[in-house]
């Protein structure tokens, strides 16, 4: 799913237990063996310089990327690819699936992703009919594919 990632994939399953999901290459041409899968941290934690609780920040943000409770709250809480190198990946097919990837393909940095809002709010609208089975994969397939002709990508 397009802006998406493991942290939605529970949602999905207590919704169509059964619902394969997968990771397809986003959209980079007209050409669709340049699809890549996107990676990168899309957050930034910013701590203001002025804040009377600065040093008390600092020293959460250094617990929770360091400590081994930080490390795998990402992926056991948040169900999030946690943004620290030696911590675990949430225990979810999309997660296991990007690293198979991974393994023989290179991925996308988030900034090419160059569609406008107008079409992932049509994309989670046709995504959430076809999951709760208001609609086939062959007609959110068809209707995603019009949305994108008709919202446009920004070029």
């Amino acid at each position: 799913m397009t802006g998406k990632g493991a942290w939605d994939e529970e949602a999905i399953k207590k919704i169509t237990p059964d619902f394969d999901l997968g990771i397809a290459g986003y959209p980079v041409s007209d050409k669709p063996e340049q699809s890549q899968i996107i990676t990168g941290a899309d957050q930034a934690l910013r701590i203001n310089k002025d804040s009377a609780v600065a040093a008390e920040t600092i020293a959460f943000f250094n617990w929770l990327y360091t400590s081994e409770y930080g490390k795998s709250w990402f992926s056991t809480v948040a169900k999030v690819i946690p943004p620290i190198k030696d911590a675990p990946m949430p225990d979810l097919q999309m997660p296991k699936e990007m690293e198979e990837i991974l393994k023989t393909e290179k991925s996308g940095d988030l900034s090419v992703n160059y569609s406008l809002d107008t079409f992932h709010q049509k994309f989670g609208e046709l995504m959430q009919a076809y999951i709760g089975g208001s609609k086939t994969k062959d007609q959110a397939i068809d209707e995603i594919q019009k949305a994108w002709i008709q919202f446009g990508s920004a070029e």
